[in-house]
């Protein structure tokens, strides 16, 4: 989407009064994305820090 909308942003043939609203959503686009990302890297971190303590249990140890 992001890629899409800069398309049409760069697009000579966009009209110029297309562009105050192609830019606000660009804009959105970027920060819901940039949003997501910090979510996904929040749950690799609670995923990899739970690894951990599984790897830590182990059956032949009870």
């Amino acid at each position: 989407m992001k890629a899409v909308l800069a398309r049409a942003i760069d697009d000579i043939a966009t009209p110029p009064r297309e562009l105050p609203a192609l830019v606000r959503r660009h804009i959105e686009v970027s920060e819901l994305l940039a949003d997501l990302e910090v979510r996904e890297a929040e749950q690799r971190e609670t995923e990899s820090t739970r690894s951990l303590i599984d790897s830590a249990f182990d059956l032949s140890d009870i």
